[in-house]
């Protein structure tokens, strides 16, 4: 298992709990966020990430994901608003809609 964590360890971790969708931290599955990292040391570093958001304590779960995805990887937030653009563009309308 590797000891250090870097940036890229950090990144993974955000991404994996953006994509992951998860509104209450209880809901995170932490052992698959980042690979070669055990359940334990990536909730750690969560809890150390979370020293980074201003009020974090009162902050729900999901605001403070996403307030770290925004500050420290906001390409995640881009790619998703993208995806989710190409995908509506390609849905049919309902029937009897006007």
């Amino acid at each position: 298992m590797q000891c250090d964590w870097g940036v890229g360890d950090d990144r993974r971790l955000l991404k994996g709990l953006f994509r992951s969708g998860a509104a209450n931290e209880w809901e995170v599955d932490w052992g698959e966020l980042v690979p070669g990292r055990s359940a334990a040391v990536t909730r750690r570093r969560w809890r150390l990430m979370l020293k980074c958001v201003p009020d974090g304590p009162e902050k729900g779960f999901d605001e403070c994901v996403d307030f770290l995805v925004e500050k420290y990887t906001p390409d995640l937030k881009k790619k998703a608003a993208a995806k989710e653009n190409a995908a509506g563009d390609g849905v049919a309308a309902p029937a009897g809609a006007a």
